[in-house]
């Protein structure tokens, strides 16, 4: 996007004084040869170097090549202090012409005894001393900005490579390196088969916000093309003193034409504090806008007023688009019901008909919300269960009922281990209707009990954790069959899971939302917010004045261990370093306790918490404490962890919540909020220290959806309860 050195020399006359060279979008012109010109012609050399401070050509910085180097401060640029620039030179002469020309030069010439400068205008130029602190203060900054954003770019450019060839990434220029003020791209609109504009307004519509044809021609600007710059009788373009014509026409600068006809770039989101989930998330809706072009180029040529608001895309890609917290809403045009099956279906109203239930769980998280579950379930008349658990369910259920259970153990060595101990329990209670989770191996027990139950024509349900992977779940791993594991009927947690179940290609008669039991008790509980909290304060003799930031751990590196999908640089001690640097950078000595509760599956930590301290933050264990997560939650000031079912908890109590997941892949994410950008996604210490110093209305706005979207989970097991007795009350009943 720079200057062309052999387009220069062409235009180069007797009159010329100076050349102004623009270091575009963040890289270095080709200045070498530039330079060259400029000896010859006796020429200036003057840089505008706003958009890439820290760019550096063949070992020097940009705008330290020339006579005169322009740097600017604005809201815009990497380093900001509201307004002012810079102006830089090592010529004695000219840096005195640009303090006079700053400050009222003429006033101050006589004092100095100069007498070549009379004729030299003077303007109020000047920068407050304020804003000058600030710009010194941020120059230590910016050679980390510069990388972390190259970071950024050179991320979203390995995906943007890959996968959209008719898009060109930015590159740096001959001898340079590029510090991405912003992203510039070139679009090759007959490639897409879109064009430009609608293919920018679709993305912007999905809340990532691109711009087009940048830079704007000056000869395009409006001052040219009308002819009128001072005044309403075309000052200066029609005054006698110039016989020319001067043509604004286009043709003038046909290769920035050219460029500026295909360009679309992101201004300021490649850039810090923003991670390279945010650039997934850019490509990410990148694809989607690509994968319903069909769909946009039909409706951008339907007689309709320009309304981006009004572009459907018809399926919702699990929302991805708009991860990022920065982002706007989801298009408000879609509606629960078009991704959600009706829960009014058509009942048989039968209260003389008992309906025969079988439940079995296995996992801890699916125990516990099944548990509330059945105790809806044996509360009703019209409803004969049957439990049946195994390993971590076992324990869950007996502290829960006095009844019978059947506890299954796993036929060790076999790929389903519960598979026949099943089928058998199946065939001797016959139920019309079973439920399980859908969480766990593929061999466990929940998805035995959907097989045999398919199998034998029974009809199914299942309540889905929102932080699974959904396409995995789903799938049957015999035959691989899609969605070889879909029950008849799937009780989904949250609005998102239902959306990314959409996209999947699920039919919404299978879906119902349902809320999640585990959240059941969160209204309760809120309302004992104040009494809580004290209890917990007084328990870490946390002094008031202090903020308290409670971690919950999850024990990833035993998973790790078993081959585990996840890296190898994401497991708990990671997790707790990051959390415990950030804080240390935050706070200044005894201003916060960072409080540590371990997986109840197993500890890891063990003693290396006792006692810890980082910085001026200390560190307890509140692992063995009395108080349940959620009481610590209520007690927290900011809550972090790697716990997807914590995280919603915390979020739906609208405590400030953010998801510590370093170096986790993101195709593994598996908490519903942050693939949906409700809650900040952090992997290193200084974007946790800004989540907790920024957090502002938008971070508000954006708890407040969660709690609004989780609202079902006040009757969340009743919920479920009734969708498996609706269900064994259909009109045919097995």
């Amino acid at each position: 996007m720079n200057l062309d050195p052999e387009a220069v020399e062409k235009c180069i006359t007797p009159h010329t004084k100076a050349m102004l060279v623009v270091h575009l979008a963040g890289s270095c012109s080709d200045m070498d040869p530039i330079l060259e010109l400029a000896r010859n012609h006796d020429l200036y050399v003057i840089e505008n170097n706003a958009q890439a401070p820290g760019a550096v050509y063949n070992g020097k910085y940009a705008g330290t090549l020339g006579h005169i180097g322009i740097f600017s401060l604005n809201c815009h640029k990497t380093i900001q202090a509201g307004e002012g620039g810079i102006a830089v030179t090592d010529d004695d002469d000219l840096a005195l012409r640009l303090q006079l020309v700053r400050n009222h030069g003429e006033k101050v010439i006589p004092a100095m005894g100069l007498g070549n400068k009379w004729n030299l205008l003077g303007f109020n130029f000047r920068m407050t001393e304020m804003q000058a602190a600030i710009a010194i203060h941020q120059l230590g900054r910016l050679e980390h900005l510069s990388d972390w954003n190259a970071r950024l770019a050179k991320h979203l450019t390995k995906r943007l490579t890959a996968d959209f060839p008719f898009i060109t990434p930015p590159h740096a220029s001959k001898g340079s390196t590029h510090v991405y003020y912003f992203y510039h791209m070139e679009y090759d609109a007959d490639a897409a088969g879109m064009p430009l504009e609608l293919f920018a307004e679709a993305v912007c519509a999905e809340g990532v916000p691109v711009h087009t044809r940048y830079p704007v021609l000056l000869y395009r600007q409006p001052v040219y093309q009308n002819r009128s710059a001072i005044g309403g009788r075309g000052y200066p373009f029609a005054e006698s003193y110039y016989d020319g014509n001067a043509d604004y026409s286009d043709g003038i600068c046909p290769q920035a034409e050219a460029l500026a006809d295909r360009s679309i770039y992101i201004d300021t989101l490649v850039r810090y504090p923003n991670t390279t989930d945010d650039m997934d998330r850019i490509a990410d809706t990148f694809s989607k806008v690509m994968k319903f072009r069909k769909q946009i180029v039909e409706w951008s040529e339907q007689d309709h007023p320009a309304d981006t608001s009004k572009l459907e895309i018809p399926v919702v890609d699990s929302d991805k688009s708009n991860a990022n917290p920065k982002y706007n809403d989801q298009p408000k045009q879609l509606q629960m019901e078009d991704i959600l099956g009706s829960a009014e279906e058509e009942i048989v109203e039968d209260d003389e008909h008992t309906v025969v239930v079988a439940l079995a769980t296995e996992p801890l998280i699916s125990a516990m919300a099944l548990a509330s579950v059945a105790e809806y379930l044996m509360e009703r008349h019209d409803v004969e269960l049957h439990m049946g658990v195994a390993d971590l369910g076992i324990q869950v259920f007996r502290d829960r009922f006095r009844t019978e259970l059947q506890e299954f153990d796993p036929d060790e060595g076999q790929k389903f281990r519960y598979d026949a101990q099943v089928g058998a329990w199946l065939d001797e209670i016959k139920p019309e209707v079973v439920i399980s989770g859908l969480v766990g191996a593929k061999g466990g027990l929940d998805y035995a009990l959907q097989r045999q139950a398919k199998q034998r024509d029974i009809r199914t349900c299942a309540l889905l954790e929102s932080w699974d992977r959904l396409d995995d779940r789903l799938n049957d791993d015999q035959g691989e069959a899609k969605f070889g594991y879909l029950p008849d009927k799937l009780g989904v947690p949250d609005f998102t899971t239902a959306l990314e179940l959409s996209e999947l290609g699920v039919d919404k008669e299978h879906l119902q939302l349902v809320g999640h039991p585990l959240h059941s008790d969160l209204k309760q509980l809120i309302n004992r917010w104040r009494q809580l909290r004290d209890k917990a304060r007084r328990w870490l003799e946390v002094e008031k004045g202090m903020d308290l930031v409670v971690f919950f751990s999850e024990p990833i590196s035993d998973s790790i261990n078993f081959g585990s999908h996840l890296n190898t640089g994401y497991d708990e001690f990671v997790a707790l370093n990051v959390t415990a640097s950030g804080l240390a950078k935050l706070y200044q000595k005894n201003a916060c306790v960072l409080a540590v509760k371990e997986d109840p599956r197993k500890r890891t930590f063990g003693s290396r918490l006792k006692g810890g301290e980082v910085g001026g933050v200390r560190i307890m264990d509140i692992t063995d404490s009395t108080l349940s997560d959620v009481e610590w939650i209520l007690a927290a000031d900011v809550v972090v962890g790697m716990s997807s079912q914590i995280l919603v908890h915390s979020a739906c109590t609208g405590i400030h919540t953010i998801a510590v997941q370093p170096n986790l892949e993101r195709e593994y994410d598996s908490n519903p909020l942050t693939r949906r950008g409700l809650l900040p996604n952090i992997e290193f210490p200084e974007e946790l220290m800004l989540a907790i110093r920024d957090f502002d209305e938008h971070d508000k706005r954006s708890l407040a959806r969660v709690r609004k979207e989780f609202r079902w989970n006040e009757n969340a097991a009743e919920n479920v309860g009734k969708m498996v007795v609706d269900l064994g009350k259909t009109c045919e009943l097995q």
